[in-house]
């Protein structure tokens, strides 16, 4: 289980901390609420300057940052291959489940803190300071199992035994709405499960009532997850992982899908449409 309190980290005082709050409305927040006050010796990275590379034409909204500079900002912070690594966000786990996506992408289990930053400050002491890098001797162990890229996807609608999770909301996945991309719609035979879902109250649920909601997934041998641009989609796949279900991450997404005309969409009233023809 890589879901954790604050009572894991008094227990493994050798953690190393990451704090990764951040809000999309508002990029600039959360390096600004870290500056403010941080878990005493925590280190800060940042969805847009650590976690993401430039656009490009393909990889959607949120392309993955360059592993090996990934890999090395990590070891920066004294992280070797066999560090305990703890992260924590806002409390919603989106940052956070990408960013240990992430590191597992490369090789390095972490944690992630139920409940986020506000779960820790009354528990652990706060500060200001800014902790000093050093030099990285982190070796990235790229993962290949646990990520997939759009052709991937268009294999798997041919198989009967791989699922395409959409982790958007309901809304999106039919169509009715789209706050971020082109099209409205969803990718074929893609079924939906909403990230949040995985909450209740704000609270994650008891992993018997998401073990629940996963139940269809023990019919498959291959998951492929994805959301918007590769972040949201990332809380669906922790959570899979804490209940044992093994799954990969269509990084670019739905945001991916919709850079290639060819690829069909279904939109609206279930109909089917390739991009181009939108």
């Amino acid at each position: 289980m890589y879901l954790v309190t604050a009572e894991f980290i008094k227990e493994h005082p050798d953690s190393i901390i990451i704090d990764c709050r951040y809000d999309m409305s508002n990029p600039p927040f959360g390096y600004d609420e870290y500056c403010n006050g941080h878990i005493k010796g925590a280190y800060y990275m940042d969805l847009d300057k650590d976690m993401t590379s430039e656009l490009q034409t393909h990889g959607g909204r949120h392309p993955l940052a360059d592993l090996l500079t990934f890999t090395d900002k990590l070891g920066s912070f004294g992280i070797k291959n066999d560090s305990t690594v703890v992260i924590y966000d806002n409390g919603e786990l989106a940052m956070a489940s990408r960013l240990w996506f992430m590191c597992q992408l490369i090789g390095l289990n972490t944690y992630i803190v139920e409940g986020g930053y506000n779960a820790l400050k009354d528990i652990l002491e706060v500060s200001k300071e800014i902790p000093e890098e050093r030099v990285s001797e982190l070796k990235m162990h790229y993962d290949a199992s646990i990520i997939c890229n759009k052709d991937d996807v268009i294999g798997a609608m041919k198989k009967e035994k791989t699922v395409i999770v959409d982790s958007r909301s309901n809304p999106r996945y039919l169509g009715l709405e789209e706050p971020f991309d082109k099209i409205a719609g969803h990718i074929p035979t893609a079924v939906n499960y909403f990230w949040k879902d995985n909450f209740k109250d704000d609270q994650v649920k008891d992993y018997g009532d998401i073990e629940a909601m996963f139940l269809e997934m023990h019919h498959y041998d291959d998951i492929i997850v994805h959301c918007g641009s590769g972040i949201t989609g990332c809380v669906n796949m922790f959570f899979l992982n804490e209940i044992n279900i093994k799954s990969k991450l269509y990084a670019g997404s739905y945001s991916d899908w919709l850079s290639y005309d060819d690829n069909e969409v279904i939109i609206k009233d279930n109909k089917r449409q390739k991009v181009k023809f939108i």
